[in-house]
């Protein structure tokens, strides 16, 4: 079934965001069945997602990984908008998805998958976060 592309960048930047969620939904399933490879691609697809989301807000569309995630890393890491830690944990996830989908013996580790979880979770809600204030400037977050 063909879909048109309508809706300005908000409204993409909210339909990434929802892949997001669902992409960290279905890791979370998957490791609970013990499919850590599987998991680990929807916990890397859930972070791509997430900075979609963040460029779309800028107007900024891509489907390349490396610019995606290259401009995020120059735009709002570099930029001090979010921190350092972020893009080294974004490459590891990278590198690990990658090693799970195309590696012949890569067999995935349970306790890293679990802190790639926990840390695409406290990055999908610290991009949530963000664009929320980007799409309403005027409302102030309170700290928890």
């Amino acid at each position: 079934m063909a879909h048109e592309d309508t809706g300005n960048e908000q409204d993409l930047s909210r339909y990434r965001l929802r892949k997001a969620k669902e992409n960290l939904q279905e890791a979370e399933t998957l490791c609970s069945v013990g499919l850590l490879s599987g998991a680990n691609n929807r916990i890397y697809y859930s972070i791509f997602n997430a900075i979609l989301a963040i460029h779309a807000l800028d107007g900024r569309t891509t489907n390349s990984h490396k610019r995606a995630i290259g401009e995020f890393n120059r735009l709002y890491i570099h930029g001090g908008i979010f921190q350092k830690e972020f893009s080294k944990e974004i490459t590891k996830i990278e590198v690990i998805r990658h090693s799970s989908d195309y590696d012949s013996y890569y067999e995935a580790d349970a306790e890293e998958t679990k802190n790639n979880f926990l840390f695409a979770k406290r990055f999908l809600e610290a991009i949530e976060s963000y664009c929320n204030q980007r799409r309403n400037p005027d409302c102030i977050e309170l700290a928890p």
